[in-house]
């Protein structure tokens, strides 16, 4: 499924209705929907901050950067997501090899000269 399917899919979530046709209300599908349901299934503590936090961690493990992330939770602050989120962020510092290809000191594996 891509970026854009899945957009379209969660829009139509957001736009589904009670059966009066109003707007779903977020307290009451948490409480009689969502929380009955996750105790019944053994993780009581789940909320939708939990589909959020999941939705974040699966994102980033798929290599999206802090601004796609910002833009799918609805975060108008990419800073604020990173300050949310850095935790999912692998913190190893990595090598130095990718200097070798940032320096310009060598192209195709020939020598470059700097010219001052």
């Amino acid at each position: 499924m891509d970026d854009s399917e899945l957009r379209h899919r969660l829009q139509e979530i957001e736009d589904l209705a009670t059966v009066a046709g109003t707007e779903l209300n977020r307290a009451n599908v948490a409480s009689r929907v969502l929380k009955p349901t996750a105790k019944t299934v053994g993780v009581p503590w789940a909320s939708f901050h939990t589909f959020r936090h999941t939705c974040a961690s699966l994102l980033f493990n798929e290599g999206r950067n802090v601004k796609q992330v910002a833009e799918w939770l609805g975060h108008a602050d990419p800073a604020f997501t990173l300050r949310t989120y850095v935790h999912l962020l692998d913190d190893g510092i990595g090598t130095a090899e990718f200097f070798d290809h940032l320096s310009g000191d060598r192209i195709s594996g020939e020598r470059v000269t700097s010219q001052i």
